[in-house]
């Protein structure tokens, strides 16, 4: 393989690394905006405790009960999709780094954190997240 396929080798997996980088900044972001959202739920929910007369109807819960549901569906699934976009650009990055050692040329591709650490975080971090929609689910349930 000459210089030039090199180089464009080399300039494809920059834009790959670059990618992936913005792709775990918006999982972080993500994640910190959800965690913000609970946390104001939860201080919601303590502001509406202190208001001893007033009771809540089941249907005004349920509603409450949909809507946290369906915002905790939204949260994990655009966690989900960026970990798909995340790991199909991690596979393209890998490909193109088999190629550049093939041709004997040198990567200066940095390499990121091993596939099960980054994994087990992943699932980690989100099943928090569905954990603390979940207390809040309840919390809302024993506002009656």
């Amino acid at each position: 393989m000459d210089a030039e396929s090199q180089k464009s080798l080399q300039w494809l997996g920059d834009q790959h690394f670059e990618e992936q980088r913005s792709l775990r900044a918006a999982e972080d972001n993500l994640f910190n905006w959800a965690m913000s959202l609970f946390l104001a739920g939860f201080g919601a929910l303590t502001g509406l405790r202190g208001i001893t007369t007033a009771q809540w109807s089941a249907q005004w819960r349920l509603l409450i009960m949909l809507g946290l549901v369906v915002i905790v569906a939204v949260i994990l699934l655009m966690a989900f999709l960026i970990r798909f976009n995340y790991e199909r650009n991690q596979a393209a990055l890998a490909r193109i780094m088999a190629q550049l050692r093939q041709t004997g040329g040198a990567a200066n591709i940095p390499e990121g954190p091993s596939f099960i650490v980054d994994r087990l975080f992943f699932y980690l971090r989100w099943s928090a997240v569905g954990a603390m929609g979940l207390i809040l689910l309840v919390l809302v349930w024993m506002l009656g």
